[in-house]
This record gives structure tokens, sequence and C-alpha cells, in this order.
């Protein structure tokens, strides 16, 4: 049978401690974070092996190490970045001031809870948290959560929130 959504998928790379998830719609790509920064290379070379040349949203779910340290090799590797959604913590540590130097040469866009954005048709991204400003003392509660909708399938992406 044919598939509903073709052109449309969902890849989870393994980058050991931390996460990277791979969002390919025919009309617009997402990554979700990028593991720690040993990783960045696998999650490039992947995405190249994939044909990527271009990510419409880079997703920083918060600002550990595992979570950011790849996407600095993947902002540093030629692929076009058009937005980066991030929940506007800083940090003081040298992978976020990496990650930072180079994320701000893009859109960087606040992520708030009720964003919506479309991918594709059929498939959607909804921003679940954080609220601005954000709630939380703990770090983590304060991770981007995303739902990603394919049609009558979804998933939600935490980041690290415990909440």
């Amino acid at each position: 049978p044919a598939m509903p959504y073709p052109g449309t998928g969902v890849c989870f790379i393994d980058v050991g401690q931390g996460d990277s998830i791979y969002v390919d719609t025919p009309t617009k790509d997402v990554l979700i974070d990028g593991g720690p920064r040993s990783a960045g290379s696998k999650v490039a070379q992947l995405l190249s092996s994939r044909g990527v040349s271009r990510l419409d949203y880079v997703i920083a779910t918060h600002a550990d190490a595992d979570h950011i340290g790849g996407l600095i090799t993947v902002l540093q590797s030629g692929i076009d970045v058009g937005n980066i959604l991030w929940n506007g913590e800083t940090r003081q540590t040298t992978t976020f001031q990496d990650w930072f130097s180079l994320a701000s040469q893009h859109a960087m866009l606040q992520a708030s809870r009720g964003q919506n954005y479309t991918l594709a048709s059929g498939v959607w991204m909804l921003v679940v948290n954080p609220t601005q400003p954000l709630e939380f003392t703990e770090s983590n509660d304060n991770s981007i959560t995303v739902k990603i909708q394919i049609g009558q399938t979804g998933f939600m992406r935490t980041g690290d929130c415990e909440r």
C-alpha cells in the first residue's frame, strides 16, 4: 500500500549519552539535539549521507553538553540552517559558549508553549514546553518539549524534562 506521507520519516540517531533525532519531510527538515560533542561527526555524516543540505529547524532542547555538543559540528558542517529553537537559558560552559557563538549566526527563536510549525502537508510540530519566562528552577524541566504529528501518528520529544 502507498505510504500516506511519502518522503516523511523520523531517524533516532544513536549518539550514546544524549539525544539526536532527525525529522525528514518533503518540505521542511528538523534536527532535535545533536548528542555530545563526540557524536557531532556521526550526526553530520548521517545527514550528509541522506543528502541533507538544509535544516529548517534545529532544536537545542536545553544547554546540557550531551544535547548541544554535537550541534557544534553540524553548525560547522556547511548545512544551511534556517532557525534555531532554544529555551533561552545560558551557561558558562565551554560547550555552551562554542554552541552559542555558532547558533547566534542564525535566526534564533525562543521556544514557548503553543508555538506551532507546519513541516509538510499533514505534518506539524507543536511546542509543549517551556513557557516564557521560564518557570522552573531546575534546568532540565525547562527543556524544549515538542510534539511531532505525522497524520494520525505522533510522538513527543521531551529533552530531559522531568515534570
